[in-house]
């Protein structure tokens, strides 16, 4: 059997790694040939968008930082690539925030690592969760192939659990708790929640009853309610951000996150739509 080239398994090499491989051959007749060696630098980063991560050995997190449009892929180009035509385009080359989910996170029910982008805003408003399921873009089972890389196309995890919280939530409930959207959203805007003064970010009002929980962590990044299009008042369209779960008391409904600020968070029933409901997708490499 002739061997021309062998595939090294995911998760062996590092990248930006200067590594040396040798190589020998075993023939039927004589045995074994001399070494042959080879010099190989691996590429800066094997995925998309900054390659240097901020790690948090606490939370089993981290964050790359922006990753644009043009190295990742526009909104129009993903809405059309998973047959997604419900609402209105906007932002769509708003880019991309890359982030790293250990095996061991909280906000992490899969048990392996991940990289994880999550769109910098709404791609699309105007549109319900029934139309983003109907494009099964809602829990993964959607995949697209961006420059050799696999993706699974859905929604953020916006509750601990799912089904989730009903809405009516005070901080101290904290309905967001171990999910992506207080463990990775939350430490790239400027504001830190916290239940000793509910009103950091929830510019909005409802701090008292429509609350996510508090921040886990540092800040990774600053980004204001308008950078991330978190705060209806100076963002505009699609600042309601459709989550995965389903509401446990009222099943009709899906989680909502944002629109009265980063920490906002209630459900709403899933075929709603109207010009602040949004559509803020994460890609997820396979």
């Amino acid at each position: 059997m002739s061997l021309t080239e062998n595939q090294i398994p995911k998760g062996i090499l590092s990248p930006n790694t200067a590594y040396k491989i040798r190589t020998r051959y075993k023939g039927q007749n004589y045995g074994w040939s001399e070494w042959e060696e080879v010099n190989v630098t691996t590429r800066e980063n094997f995925s998309p968008g900054p390659g240097s991560l901020t790690y948090d050995d606490t939370t089993k997190t981290g964050y790359y930082g922006h990753t644009t449009a043009a190295e990742l892929i526009t909104g129009d180009a993903l809405a059309s690539q998973i047959g997604l035509t419900a609402g209105t385009s906007q932002y769509s080359d708003a880019g991309w925030e890359k982030f790293f989910v250990g095996a061991d996170a909280d906000c992490n029910p899969d048990s392996v690592d991940k990289v994880l982008y999550i769109a910098k805003k709404s791609l699309r408003y105007d549109l319900s969760w029934d139309n983003i399921n109907a494009a099964n873009a809602v829990y993964g089972s959607q995949t697209i192939t961006i420059g050799g890389n696999t993706y699974k196309v859905r929604l953020l995890r916006g509750a601990g659990s799912d089904p989730a919280p009903t809405y009516g939530t005070t901080c101290s409930d904290d309905p967001g708790a171990n999910s992506e959207w207080n463990d990775l959203l939350y430490r790239i805007h400027t504001d830190i929640p916290n239940c000793s003064d509910p009103t950091i970010g929830m510019p909005g009002g409802n701090e008292t009853s429509y609350h996510g929980g508090p921040q886990v962590g540092s800040n990774w990044n600053n980004y204001s309610d308008s950078d991330l299009q978190v705060y209806y008042s100076v963002a505009g369209n699609g600042t309601y951000c459709w989550c995965q779960e389903t509401d446990a008391s009222i099943s009709s409904r899906r989680v909502f996150r944002g629109s009265h600020g980063v920490a906002y968070y209630v459900t709403h029933t899933s075929s709603f739509s109207n010009t602040y409901n949004g559509w803020r997708p994460c890609l997820e490499l396979v």
